[in-house]
């Protein structure tokens, strides 16, 4: 089926365009995170399973790191956009072949793009430009604008220039902008401040494409960051939320939960790596089963049903275990 894209004016399709099956829930959208390699690549494109044993159905939307660096199969070259995350500095994929690979495929997948320097974000948008009249697929284009929670030190791109280049170079693109962010011993909120220094650069900054901010689970759990988060969305009018993780990050599960009943099921994109994406499908498919079950013997007014939240986590955890192991940290890198 092809997409209903107006070339005129090159406005990209968004996921429900391409997947009407997923209806106003984007936490169905199904993503292959990290994907900065040919082989990974090629995996995604062949057999979305691979990176979400929880979801049933291909990968609707890639997302990959863009750095400048080396291309192995001629490292006597000079620097060039390829697909890594730092620290790495040479790989198998340059952003060329990606592209090329991913409209080439007769079944449409989404690209979003995290440009992780400075120095790659314009050549490698001319590059993207090159191939515009190809792009049948959302495209998403992702930075780390801001200094965000708990005291962050990586330094995060050039607020100005991604926001002033994407306009340039794609007026009609999904941005995607972020905070930096470091897990510390206690636990961290996206502040008042955060959201308010976004909402301030985007608004300075003209900005009417559609407009998505990518959030770390393990911050969003408060109901700090939960009442900023829902106040920079009415800020931003049809903005939404993506929310993201590490290997090994700590999640209050009931309380993303919380977090995303209260955004909305057609606010909130899930981008995850399996164990957590499978914690989330079962903790609610326990906690539905677990409601019903107390209406149905008419016990919940007693309070000692023990399927409580801490119960129905643990459940959750061991059934999701196996996604934990450490060979599976491969299928989904973040900062």
């Amino acid at each position: 089926m092809e997409p209903a894209v107006h070339v005129a004016n090159r406005a990209f399709p968004s996921v429900a365009d391409i997947y009407p099956e997923i209806g106003t829930d984007l936490t169905q959208v199904t993503w292959a995170h990290g994907v900065d390699t040919r082989k990974k690549l090629e995996r995604a494109l062949r057999d979305g399973k691979m990176f979400f044993s929880s979801t049933q159905g291909s990968v609707m939307m890639i997302e990959a790191d863009v750095s400048l660096g080396k291309f192995k199969g001629d490292p006597l070259s000079s620097n060039r956009p390829i697909m890594a995350h730092p620290p790495v500095t040479a790989s198998d994929l340059t952003l060329e072949t990606f592209l090329d690979m991913v409209l080439d495929e007769s079944q449409y997948k989404g690209i979003k793009l995290d440009f992780k320097s400075n120095e790659v974000l314009e050549q490698a948008l001319q590059i993207i430009k090159s191939r515009e009249n190809r792009i049948r697929v959302p495209l998403w284009l992702n930075a780390d604008i801001i200094q965000g929670p708990v005291g962050a030190t990586t330094e995060p791109l050039n607020t100005d220039m991604f926001l002033s280049l994407t306009k340039f170079y794609f007026p009609t693109a999904v941005i995607s902008v972020g905070w930096t962010t470091k897990l510390g011993k206690e636990p961290g909120s996206y502040t008042f401040d955060h959201v308010r220094k976004m909402r301030d650069v985007l608004t300075a900054a003209q900005v009417t494409a559609p407009v998505t901010f990518p959030v770390r689970a393990a911050l969003v759990t408060t109901l700090e960051s939960r009442k900023n988060m829902l106040w920079l969305l009415n800020q931003i009018p049809g903005s939404t939320i993506t929310i993201w993780s590490s290997f090994g990050d700590k999640v209050d599960v009931p309380a993303l939960l919380d977090f995303i009943d209260a955004i909305g099921k057609e606010f909130v994109y899930i981008d995850v790596q399996r164990g957590l994406r499978c914690q989330i499908s079962r903790y609610r498919t326990f906690r539905s089963a677990s409601s019903w079950l107390l209406n149905t013997l008419a016990i919940a007014r007693t309070g000692k049903f023990p399927a409580g939240t801490g119960f129905l986590a643990l459940i959750t955890y061991v059934t999701c275990m196996t996604s934990f192991l450490p060979w599976n940290a491969d299928s989904y890198t973040r900062q």
